[in-house]
């Protein structure tokens, strides 16, 4: 099997992968091309996120397993749509995330036969 090449594309795995190193460093990606966005332990999440940027492939081979499936493309402006709907739709996570942290008021959730569940909603703990 052989590994695909894509010189000059413009990848997604900029915007899609966080990958976090043990001092906190982040990057948007697990390849040598992806750019430093930011640190984990000092930075705010919206910043990390509004940091990711489509990354232009400059390896021969794609040697990233996490990154092959990840959307790929020719046009830079078509990979930086592809990276604004990303970065909107994680803003979007991480204010819900945020808003259930603060105790805002939602409506109780509703099964699918239209009943309210006893489930009740807790954010989930910050781990930074």
């Amino acid at each position: 099997m052989r590994t695909p090449s894509y010189t000059g594309y413009h990848c997604c795995g900029g915007t899609n992968v966080l990958f976090i190193e043990e001092h906190g460093g982040a990057r948007g990606g697990v390849c040598s091309a992806s750019p430093y966005i930011g640190n984990v332990f000092r930075d705010s999440e919206v910043a990390l996120v509004q940091a990711m940027r489509p990354v232009r492939c400059t390896a021969i081979a794609c040697t990233s397993i996490e990154n092959i499936p990840l959307p790929k493309f020719r046009n830079a402006a078509e990979a930086e749509a592809c990276a604004a709907d990303f970065r909107n739709r994680a803003k979007a996570y991480l204010y819900r995330a945020e808003a259930a942290r603060l105790g805002a008021s939602r409506p109780a959730p509703v099964d699918s036969f239209g009943l309210k569940t006893r489930f009740t909603w807790r954010a989930a703990p910050r781990i930074w």
